[in-house]
């Protein structure tokens, strides 16, 4: 009996020990934040509960007060306010420690804080107001006096980052503001315009008479993120006519527009260089902000930035029943029966290597043209590619050249390009030969390729 009675009784014990131990901890971890409560200078509130700031210095005063659009800026100028600037000071503000010095009976003077010049002012949604008033100068140790009603406090070195607040930490110098997608977009420069709608969840020209090639609407959603991210200098100037005529912003070098839903409209003015900058006039705004050079390139709208670059290339994979490339050393021919592709005709039938040929084809849609010509343009075709369907429809035909350099690349066999005319496009284009040689030489397995004398780069030196 007495051999169970041991281990039981022990086991009461470890048991007991521990529960006290988790007691003991958890009402440590409960003192422990209530303490911190107390340390913090407002510890009942949360910052999504103001609806104004004043922050008051020997500069000058800042107003800033919360919109149904979010947060506007009232003093010393009127214009929008940065929100997530505002938001990060409460939230560093309301989260600031101090320690209570004295409760009452404080002899203010004493703490240069009789007539305090620095002050801030919180009012909140329910009309409640929370001033603190700042000491101008810094304790012994860096830190600041604070006055909050009759209570002495000691704020930390971070108080100077907290008031010493200029208008430009606050105010918003983003080029857009409207976070919704935009329903449609007119653009306007000296060498391109277009005019765009948003249309079931893709990009399409407004009307069909202007279309004038493909779009791609990652390249368009790219664009418009990129507008999301731009911010003007810090260089502001108040709208008025005579700057309008002086920065060229009457008949300005490009001009956006966008509308977004509720017919809300926004649009941006942007002037040619003048002395290495830009100048800027947004329609939400009644300033004229200065960009710098790349600023200014993210807004440029390109036919380069927003076409469909590899639409002459696109086909649907599992439609394809028949391949025949031939060029730059390679003469193959294979069909798909029965869920496998054999081999028709080949001059290398023994170094076709079957199971590249998901990534060749793979490779083919993600082709890209680097530049256009005019369709009337004429090339020696030296190359093909044909890819068909079961019942012997075309679904992609690609003509290619000899390899050649564009005057404005090195020379460097990397930037070699090749002309090339698609049956899925009028225009003759250019590629890079480093894309396209892969589609033609993938399929010969590598081994083999030392030994035969015909092979794409043995053909390319022959030249």
């Amino acid at each position: 009996m007495r051999t169970w009675r041991r281990p039981l009784i022990y086991f009461f014990v470890v048991m007991s020990v521990a529960g006290f131990a988790f007691y003991q901890y958890k009402k440590s971890e409960k003192e422990k934040i209530a303490e911190e409560k107390e340390t913090l200078v407002f510890s009942e509130i949360q910052p999504s509960e103001v609806q104004s700031i004043s922050i008051s210095q020997e500069e000058g005063s800042i107003y800033l007060i919360r919109k149904e659009q979010g947060w506007w800026m009232e003093s010393p100028v009127k214009d929008l306010a940065d929100a997530e600037s505002v938001e990060s000071w409460l939230d560093t503000l309301f989260t600031e420690k101090i320690k209570v010095i004295k409760e009452k009976g404080v002899n203010w003077a004493e703490y240069d804080l009789q007539d305090p010049i620095r002050f801030l002012e919180i009012t909140m949604k329910s009309d409640e107001k929370l001033k603190l008033s700042i000491s101008k100068y810094s304790a012994f140790d860096g830190s600041f006096y604070i006055r909050r009603g009759e209570q002495l406090l000691l704020g930390e070195t971070s108080w100077a980052g907290i008031a010493r607040k200029k208008e430009k930490d606050f105010r918003s110098y983003k080029l857009l503001n409207i976070g919704t997608h935009p329903a449609s977009v007119s653009y306007k420069s000296k060498v391109f315009s277009a005019d765009l709608l948003w249309h079931d969840y893709k990009w399409e020209w407004k009307e069909k008479k202007q279309k004038k090639f493909p779009l791609s609407k990652s390249q368009l959603e790219s664009y418009w993120s990129s507008l999301s991210n731009i911010y003007f200098e810090k260089e502001v100037y108040p709208d008025t006519e005579p700057l309008r005529k002086k920065y060229q912003l009457v008949s300005p070098d490009i001009q956006l527009e966008m509308e977004f839903e509720k017919n809300r409209k926004w649009s941006v003015r942007v002037s040619p260089e003048m002395e290495g900058k830009f100048y800027a006039l947004v329609s939400t705004r009644d300033y004229i902000f200065t960009l710098n050079e790349d600023q200014r390139e993210k807004i440029l709208l390109t036919e380069k930035k927003f076409r469909d670059h590899s639409y002459p290339f696109l086909f649907k994979e599992d439609q394809v029943q028949f391949i025949e490339i031939k060029g730059y050393g390679v003469d193959i021919q294979m069909k798909k029966d029965k869920g496998k592709w054999e081999q028709l005709s080949s001059e290398n039938k023994e170094t076709i290597n079957r199971k590249k040929l998901d990534d060749v084809l793979r490779r083919i849609r993600t082709l890209s043209a680097e530049e256009y010509f005019d369709p009337k343009k004429s090339f020696k075709s030296v190359a093909h590619l044909i890819l068909k369907n079961k019942d012997g429809g075309t679904l992609l035909k690609l003509e290619s050249g000899d390899p050649f350099k564009l005057k404005k690349e090195d020379d460097t066999r990397k930037n070699e390009m090749v002309y090339v005319r698609s049956n899925l496009s009028q225009e003759l284009m250019a590629l890079r030969f480093n894309d396209l040689k892969p589609v033609f030489s993938s399929l010969i397995k590598s081994e083999k390729k030392e030994n035969k004398k015909d092979t794409i780069e043995d053909n390319l030196k022959a030249k």
